[in-house]
Order: structure tokens, then C-alpha cells, then sequence
């Protein structure tokens, strides 16, 4: 996502958005791998589509608001909108209606984003537990002088 200045110096924000690039990808091919591995390479593909349609999704999401928010450009992108969210409602119907692949491993795959920013979050709050923990090993105790 191309952001302003201020959110490009910041080193905290700019490693938590590869991160989740890295979450996305990581969780993709496990999940791949897992429900393939179980139930099949339609299993397989069924998340791979999925995932393929939450990542593209996501991708023209990041673009819109990049766009509307630092760029500060205007115009109606409603019809762009609802276009879109129609586009993935139908690919999400044709698939259920026609059975070509799993519902429920297509889901699996659109959920890649999500599954991402809950990973990157129990990732941040165990770095902050280990720095918690740490800073409260090497105080000394209460009450000593």
C-alpha cells in the first residue's frame, strides 16, 4: 500500500505491513497444505481460490483508500464498489451452486486476511509478554531497599 511520508519513516508500521504480507502467504500454504493433505487436492484448489480472490480484493481495497484518503483524489467509486463486492458474491454463488469446489475451503481461503491480523496479533502480544516478562526478571524484588 503506498502510504503518506509520516507512515513510511515509521519502522514499526512499515515491519507489521510485510508481516502480514508474510502471514498471508504463510497461512495460504498451510492451509493449502493441511486441507489438502486431508481431504484432497479439490480441497487444495478450493483454498487457493480463495485465497487468490481475498488477496486480489484486498489488494484493490488497499489501492481505493490509498488513493481517496492520501492522495486526497474524489469521485464516485460507489459503482466500483458495489461491482466488486457483486463480482465475489457471484464467483462465491457459482461455486457453491455448481459444486466445483468445497464451500467450505473456498471460505477458508477468503479468510486469509483476517487469519493474517489475528496471527500479527498474537505475534505482537507475545513480543510484548517476553518484553514484560524480561523487565520483570531483572528488577529486584518489591520492598527491598
Amino acid at each position: 500500500m503506498m502510504a503518506p511520508e509520516s507512515y513510511q519513516s515509521d519502522p514499526d508500521l512499515t515491519a507489521i505491513e510485510a508481516r502480514l504480507q508474510r502471514w498471508r502467504i504463510g497461512y495460504l500454504l498451510c492451509t493449502i497444505a493441511a486441507l489438502g493433505g486431508y481431504f484432497g487436492i479439490r480441497a487444495a484448489l478450493a483454498v487457493l481460490a480463495g485465497g487468490i480472490l481475498s488477496l486480489f480484493h484486498l489488494r484493490w481495497i488497499e489501492r481505493e483508500v490509498d488513493r481517496r484518503l492520501f492522495h486526497r483524489q474524489t469521485g464516485t467509486a460507489r459503482g466500483h464498489f458495489l461491482w466488486r463486492l457483486l463480482l465475489l458474491a457471484a464467483v462465491i454463488y457459482a461455486i457453491f451452486k455448481l459444486h466445483w469446489l468445497p464451500l467450505g475451503a473456498v471460505l477458508a481461503g477468503l479468510f486469509t486476511p483476517a487469519a493474517a491480523i489475528c496471527i500479527e496479533g498474537i505475534w505482537q502480544l507475545g513480543g510484548y509478554l517476553r518484553q514484560a516478562f524480561s523487565l520483570g526478571a531483572s528488577s529486584p524484588p518489591r520492598g527491598t531497599p
